[in-house]
């Protein structure tokens, strides 16, 4: 599973979540994952993790993992525009935690 794809299961569809949206692709249902994706993508800029979306999740370092999980879990908990963008801005302009967490 790529990383974008981690972070779209965290993702509500709030409109045309049914089975026949889904199989059938109707307008509501290819909106909601335009919107999806332009979250997701959003999110993954947040967290620096953008330029790696189409790379498998499996091969990302511990720290770009647990960066991961937090873009996961921002919209699964839907803390208004996320939690981290208020702290972990901040956080992830200190080059000693971008090196702990990057390895760069």
């Amino acid at each position: 599973m790529t990383v974008l794809e981690n972070v779209l299961l965290g993702l509500k569809y709030n409109k045309g979540e049914s089975l026949t949206a889904a199989l059938f692709k109707t307008p509501t249902m290819l909106k909601q994952e335009k919107e999806n994706r332009e979250k997701a993508n959003e999110l993954l800029k947040t967290v620096g993790l953008r330029e790696k979306r189409d790379e498998l999740a499996e091969t990302l370092s511990h720290g770009q993992r647990r960066l991961l999980e937090i873009a996961h879990r921002g919209y699964v908990f839907e803390i208004g525009r996320i939690l981290f963008e208020d702290t972990g801005k901040n956080l992830l302009k200190s080059e000693e935690v971008k090196r702990a967490f990057l390895g760069g």
